[in-house]
């Protein structure tokens, strides 16, 4: 059981990496797109590398400071909750 759950917790981790590598990766492909269309196309093949490259860097630097769970932890808590004075209110 206890091997089970290092597992579960290792490929969430990696899940979240995974995304956090994706934010980064996906800005960068979509203006590179929209550069690519208006410009030249070239410009879209240069910037899925680049995008790529900050996505790991963003995705380590979180890794590493944060951890990736707690950071999306943080981005999806709800303060509402918290507050113990808020119970009943709507």
């Amino acid at each position: 059981m206890n091997l089970l759950l290092k597992i579960l917790a290792t490929l969430t981790e990696w899940f979240y990496w995974i995304l956090l590598l994706l934010c980064p990766f996906l800005i960068v492909g979509a203006l590179g797109l929209f550069l690519g269309l208006t410009i030249d196309y070239r410009i879209f093949y240069a910037s899925l590398p680049i995008g790529f490259i900050l996505g790991v860097f963003f995705a380590q630097r979180i890794k590493r400071k944060y951890g990736t769970s707690n950071f999306y932890g943080r981005l999806l808590r709800m303060p509402e909750l918290d507050d113990s004075n808020s119970k009943g209110k709507i």
